[in-house]
C-alpha cells in the first residue's frame, strides 16, 4: 500500500547525528523504497545517536492513531519513539493550518506529552514564503503536475503553508507557550559543523607495482607521443606544459579524479560508443588532451590550464563529457560495477521558468485559450533572463495587455445577493442555463413573478411542483398587489409576510403550530407529518390538541383555531422543505449572476459541461446567438479541448471545443493540443499527421476535422483537402517507417513540417453538403443555415420567430414558418384516424407541432421531411416545453428571382439527407464495381448515391449513381459498403436544406 509508511521528523544535533541521518536516508532510498523511501524503528534505534525526533504531521503514526480515535495506540507509538531517542530528544509536534484534523490532534498531543514526560514543539509546514504567494504557488503546482487550476481532483496546499513570523506562531499557540520556547531550545541544541573542501572521491585502482601518480604519468607520456608524434620528443614546450599540469594535479589531490574520467572514456572508445570531443574548461588541459578525455589541442588554440584547475584557488575541476544517448547506459553500468553501485549518482538540474514559457504555462493551467497566452508571450522581447516586469517596461503593448487582462481572482462567495441585473434575467425569462429554471413552465412563472430579491427565487422553486402549483395564481396576485394579503390571525403575519400570506414551506406550518398553539418544534414536525399523511385518527386527536393549545397560549377562539388548523392541513399536504429550496435558490442565483455579468465565460462553461450532448449543445448555441455571442468554428490551431472564450476583432466570442466534435476522440484531441503547445501551430494537414503519427491521426478523425472546418485556416477547399487524407496518412506512415529504420536526414524535420500535398482538382462540396456535415458532427450549423435562402421571404411575410412563441399566453394564435426536421405519422386511438406530429425549425429555434386529422388530410401528400411550411395555429405553454397545434398548413418555396413573397408558393423539399459518397482507387476493377452495384440494389430507398473515382493524374471524377440506385442507408448496408464509404449516415433530425432544389 502507498500509505504503508508514516511521516516522522528527524533533526541532526551534531556530526554523529548527521552521519546517522545520512545512513538512514540512504538506507530508506536504497533498501526500504516502496512507493516512498521508508525505514523501520529497529533501524532508527541502531542509528539514533545525535538525533532529535518530532512526532510529525497529520500523516504521522501518532496523529493517524488519534484521528482514528485510537488514543492508546497513539500513546504507545509515542512511547516507543521516546525510548528510542530519549525523553530529552523527542517532542510532540503541533501544527495549526486551520484544519479540523489538526485541532483534534492538538487536543490530545499535550496530554500524551505530559504522561510520557516529553516536550511539545510548534511547527508549520512551509511551501511558499508569504500568504499572498498561495495562488502563484497553486498555479506552479498545476504546471508541475500537468493539471488545470479548475480541476477538482488534484493536489492542493492550504493558504496557511507560508513562512509565519514569530509573532504569528506565538498567537497561534498562545495557550501552549512552551511549544514556542522549545523551538528555540531545539535550534540552540543543534550544533553541526560540516567539513567542506575535502574530496571524498573513490580511489582509482592502479596496476600492481606502480603508484597512481606514476601510472598517470605513464599514460600521459604514451598519449603525448600518439597526439604529437616526433614533436613530443623535440618540443620542450609540450613536456614542460605536461609536467606542470601533472604537478598541479598531484599537489591538489585530483590524480584519481582524472584517472577515473580517463577510465570510463577509454572504456567507451574501446567499445565504439560515440564520445563527444569534450566541453568546458577541460579543453584547456594538455593532460586531458593526451589522455583522450578531450580532442582539442590547448596549445594550438591558446587555451589556459588554470581556467580548468587553479592551484591558488582549489576547487574540483569540471569535465563535461557527452556519450551517445542510445549506449550511455553501458558506460554508467561499467562505472557502477568498477567503483561501486553506491558511489555513482546521476544529478539533476534546476531551472527557472522563463518569461515567455511561464506566460504560456500559466495560461494553459488557468484554462486560457492557447492563442491568448501565445499572443502575450510573443510581446516579450527576446532577451536573456528578462523578467515580466522589465518586459512590460520595454513593450508598451505588453504593458497595456497586462493592465487590461480581466481579474481572475473571482469567488461566488463575494458576489452581492441583491444584483438588479441578475433579477432582470428571471423577469425577462432568459433562464436557459440557470439552475432549476430551464423548463418552459419555470421560465413563464419567473416572468410572472417579478423577481426582486433572492427570497422570490426560493419561493419560485418551491411553488413550481405538483400541489403547490395551485397556489401560484394566489401568490402572484398577492405579490403584485392585485389582491390584498389576508391572514387568519395577526400572529400569522410574522410567519407568512415574506410569502404574501401564502404558506408554501413546511417550516411555515411548523412555525405556525409553535407560535399559535404552543407546540415545541419537535411536536410541530410530528403534526406536519401527520397532516401530510392524512391519517384521520391522528388528525382528529391533533386537531383537539391544536385548538386547546391555541386557546391556552393565545386565547384564540375555538372556531378561529379550527379554521387555522384547516388552513395548515391544506398547506402541509404539499409544502416544500425551505432548506432545499433555499439551497437551490442560491445556486440558481449564482448561475444567473454569472450569466448576467460573465456571459461569454458562463456560456463557454455550460457548453463544455455538455460536451458530449449534441442536443444540449444545439440549445446553448442558440442561446449564445440570441445573446449576441458568436460561436467560432473548430480550429486545430486555436481550439482547446473544451469551449473557451476568445477575443476576435475586439469582441469576445466562444471557440468550439475539439472534444465536442463527433468521431475525433477526446484523448486524441488532447494529444494534438499538447503537440501544438510543444512544437507550435500546425502548418498543414501533412504536418498534423506527421507530428501526431498515424496511431493518433486516423482517417475517421481527419474526415471529421475537415468536414467541420478545423483546417479552414489553410485556405484550401474542404472537399479538396478531404481528398488528400489518404496521401497525408501515407506520407506520415512512410516517414515514421524511415525514422524507425534510422533513415533520417538532417532536413527531415523541416521537410515534415512544411511539405504539403499537391492540390488536387476536386469539385467543391455544395453548401448543402458542407452544412450537412457541420450539423451531423457539431449539432448546429457554423458556416450558414439551410434556411438562409428563405430569409427575405420570412421577413416579407412577417412570421413570428419560433423562439418567441414561448412568450405568448397559453392558446394564443400565431403564424410562423420553418422546415420540417422530424415527421411522425400517428393514428388516433378510438377511430384510427391519421394525424402527424412534426418538429419544425427556423433560424431561431425548434418547436413540436401537432397536426390533427382535419388539417392533416388536406396537406398529407405535401408533408415530408425537409419541406418548408407556413403554419397558423395555437400555442400550448402549459407543459415544460412549448408546443403548438396547427390550424392551417401551407407549403412554401424560396424565390430565386426577387426573393419576395409570391402567390404561387411551390412545394419545396428544402431539407434533404446528404448523399452517400463512395470512393474508388485507380486500381478498382469491373468486378468490384459490380459487387458494389449489387450491394446498393439490395437496400432500395430515397438516399442519393455518388461515386468518386480517383485517377492516376491526381484529378478525381464524381458521378451520380442515378435514381435506380438510391438507397436506405441501414447499419447493415453501411457495414457492407465500409471499404468504399466516405460520408456517413446523419441523425434523423440532422436533415439539410439544399437551396439548389428550390
Amino acid at each position: 500500500m502507498r500509505e504503508a509508511a508514516y511521516h516522522f521528523t528527524l533533526l541532526a544535533r551534531d556530526e554523529t547525528g548527521y552521519h546517522n541521518l545520512i545512513k538512514l536516508i540512504s538506507t530508506a532510498h536504497l533498501d526500504g523504497f516502496h512507493y516512498r523511501p521508508r525505514i523501520d524503528k529497529e533501524l532508527l534505534a541502531a542509528h539514533s545517536n545525535g538525533l532529535i525526533g518530532l512526532s510529525g504531521c497529520l500523516a504521522s503514526e501518532v496523529n493517524s492513531s488519534i484521528q482514528a480515535n485510537k488514543i492508546d495506540n497513539a500513546k504507545q507509538a509515542a512511547a516507543e519513539y521516546r525510548d528510542i531517542l530519549g525523553a530529552e530528544n523527542f517532542f510532540m509536534e503541533l501544527h495549526d493550518h486551520g484544519m479540523e484534523e489538526q485541532r483534534k490532534c492538538n487536543q490530545v498531543l499535550p496530554r500524551i506529552a505530559q504522561d510520557l514526560g516529553v516536550g511539545l514543539v510548534a511547527a508549520n509546514d512551509v511551501h511558499f514564503l508569504r500568504r499572498s504567494d498561495h495562488n502563484a504557488h497553486d498555479v506552479m503546482l498545476c504546471i508541475g503536475t500537468g493539471k488545470m487550476v479548475q480541476d477538482e481532483n488534484r493536489m492542493r496546499y492550504a493558504p496557511e503553508l507560508y513562512f509565519k513570523s514569530s509573532e504569528e506562531m506565538r498567537e497561534l499557540f498562545k495557550d501552549l507557550p512552551e511549544a514556542i520556547t522549545n523551538t528555540l531550545e531545539i535550534a540552540e541544541g543543534c550544533n553541526l559543523e560540516i567539513e567542506f573542501g575535502k574530496s571524498k572521491y573513490p580511489e582509482y585502482p592502479a596496476p600492481e607495482g606502480i603508484s597512481r601518480e606514476g601510472y598517470l604519468r605513464q599514460l600521459c607520456a604514451k598519449g603525448l607521443q600518439q597526439r604529437y608524434g616526433d614533436r613530443a620528443t623535440i618540443d620542450s614546450q609540450l613536456s614542460q606544459r605536461l609536467d606542470y599540469e601533472l604537478g598541479v594535479l598531484e599537489k591538489t589531490g585530483f590524480v584519481s579524479y582524472i584517472l577515473i574520467v580517463w577510465d570510463f572514456i577509454h572504456f567507451a572508445k574501446e567499445r565504439k560508443i560515440p564520445v563527444g570531443p569534450g566541453r568546458g574548461s577541460a579543453a584547456g588541459s594538455i593532460v586531458a588532451y593526451v589522455l583522450g578525455i578531450t580532442d582539442i589541442d590547448p596549445l594550438q588554440y591558446g587555451l589556459i590550464f588554470e581556467r580548468f584547475l587553479n592551484p591558488d584557488r582549489i576547487s574540483p575541476p569540471d569535465i563535461d563529457v557527452d556519450f551517445c544517448e542510445a549506449r550511455r547506459g553501458e558506460v554508467l553500468e561499467y562505472v557502477r560495477r568498477k567503483y561501486g553501485e553506491r558511489r555513482v549518482a546521476q544529478i539533476i538540474t534546476f531551472g527557472k521558468l522563463k518569461a515567455k514559457s511561464v506566460v504560456r504555462d500559466v495560461g494553459r493551467v488557468m484554462g486560457l485559450p492557447y492563442a491568448a497566452a501565445d499572443r502575450i508571450a510573443k510581446m516579450i522581447p527576446n532577451e536573456l533572463n528578462i523578467t515580466l516586469d522589465s518586459a512590460a517596461e520595454k513593450n508598451a503593448e505588453l504593458k497595456r495587455a497586462i493592465a487590461t487582462e480581466e481579474e481572475t481572482d473571482f469567488s461566488l462567495e463575494n458576489i452581492p445577493l441583491d444584483d438588479p441585473a441578475t433579477f432582470a434575467l428571471y423577469n425577462r425569462g432568459e433562464t436557459i442555463g440557470l439552475f432549476q429554471m430551464e423548463s418552459g413552465g419555470m421560465t413563464s412563472l419567473s416572468k410572472q413573478l417579478d423577481v426582486k430579491k433572492l427570497d422570490d427565487i426560493i419561493a419560485l422553486i418551491a411553488l413550481y411542483r405538483p400541489g403547490p402549483m395551485e397556489l401560484i395564481p394566489e401568490f402572484v396576485k398577492a405579490k403584485k398587489g392585485i389582491t390584498p394579503i389576508k391572514y387568519l390571525h395577526p400572529l400569522l403575519e410574522e410567519i407568512c409576510a415574506d410569502t404574501y400570506g401564502v404558506m408554501i414551506y413546511q417550516e411555515q406550518v411548523m412555525a405556525a403550530a409553535s407560535k399559535l398553539a404552543g407546540y415545541s418544534l419537535a411536536q410541530a414536525d410530528l403534526l406536519r407529518r401527520a397532516m401530510s399523511k392524512k391519517d384521520k385518527e391522528k388528525m382528529a386527536k391533533e386537531r383537539r390538541n391544536f385548538i386547546e393549545g391555541c386557546t391556552k397560549t393565545n386565547k384564540i377562539p375555538g372556531k378561529k383555531a379550527n379554521a387555522i388548523f384547516d388552513l395548515l392541513e391544506k398547506f402541509a399536504g404539499y409544502g416544500f422543505n425551505k432548506s432545499h429550496s433555499a439551497a437551490y435558490g442560491v445556486i440558481s442565483y449564482h448561475t444567473a449572476y454569472l450569466k448576467a455579468h460573465y456571459p461569454v465565460e458562463f456560456m463557454a462553461g455550460l457548453l463544455s459541461n455538455e460536451i458530449n450532448n449534441t442536443e444540449k449543445i444545439s440549445v446553448f448555441v442558440g442561446e449564445c446567438k440570441r445573446m449576441g455571442i458568436s460561436i467560432l468554428p473548430p480550429d486545430i490551431n486555436r481550439s482547446s479541448l473544451k469551449f473557451i472564450p476568445e477575443s476576435q476583432n475586439g469582441k469576445m466570442s466562444i471557440r468550439y471545443g475539439l472534444a465536442a466534435i463527433k468521431h475525433v476522440g477526446e484523448s486524441a484531441m488532447e494529444m494534438s493540443i499538447q503537440e501544438r503547445e510543444r512544437g507550435g501551430e500546425f502548418a498543414s494537414l501533412e504536418d498534423f499527421c506527421g507530428r501526431l503519427g498515424t496511431r493518433v491521426a486516423n482517417r475517421k478523425m481527419l474526415e471529421s476535422l475537415i468536414k467541420v472546418g478545423a483546417f479552414d485556416f489553410l485556405g484550401r477547399d474542404r472537399a479538396e483537402l478531404f481528398a488528400c487524407i489518404d496521401q497525408a496518412l501515407a506520407s506520415s506512415a512512410a516517414a515514421h517507417r524511415d525514422r524507425t529504420a534510422g533513415q533520417v536526414s538532417l532536413f527531415d524535420e523541416a521537410i515534415t513540417a512544411t511539405t504539403s500535398t499537391r492540390k488536387r482538382s476536386i469539385a467543391p462540396w455544395s453548401d448543402h453538403e458542407k452544412l450537412s456535415y457541420e450539423k451531423e458532427l457539431l449539432g448546429f450549423y457554423v458556416s450558414g443555415h439551410p434556411l438562409d435562402a428563405y430569409i427575405d421571404l420570412f421577413a416579407a411575410k412577417n412570421y413570428q420567430p419560433i423562439a418567441s412563441l414561448g412568450e405568448l399566453d397559453d392558446r394564443s394564435q400565431f403564424k410562423t414558418a420553418g422546415a420540417i426536421v422530424q415527421f411522425d405519422k400517428k393514428f388516433t386511438r378510438k377511430e384510427g384516424k391519421p394525424f402527424a406530429v412534426i418538429w419544425m425549425e427556423d433560424l431561431s429555434g425548434t418547436i413540436e407541432v401537432v397536426i390533427w386529422n382535419d388539417v392533416y388530410v388536406k396537406v398529407s401528400d405535401a408533408l415530408a421531411l425537409g419541406r418548408v411550411v407556413e403554419i397558423q395555429g395555437a400555442v400550448d405553454t402549459r407543459g415544460d416545453s412549448v408546443r403548438a397545434t396547427a390550424q392551417k398548413v401551407k407549403v412554401l418555396g424560396a424565390e430565386k428571382t426577387n426573393r419576395a413573397a409570391s402567390a404561387n408558393e411551390r412545394s419545396t423539399n428544402a431539407f434533404e439527407e446528404p448523399v452517400v459518397l463512395l470512393q474508388f482507387s485507380p486500381a478498382t476493377t469491373n468486378e468490384e464495381l459490380r459487387e458494389v452495384r449489387k450491394i446498393l440494389a439490395s437496400s432500395p430507398g430515397q438516399r442519393r448515391v455518388q461515386l468518386l473515382f480517383d485517377r492516376p493524374t491526381g484529378n478525381s471524377l464524381r458521378v451520380d449513381a442515378g435514381p435506380d440506385l438510391r438507397v436506405n442507408l441501414t447499419g447493415d448496408l453501411e457495414e457492407k459498403l465500409s471499404r468504399w464509404l466516405v460520408s456517413t449516415k446523419v441523425e434523423r433530425r440532422n436533415v439539410m436544406v439544399d437551396p439548389a432544389k428550390s
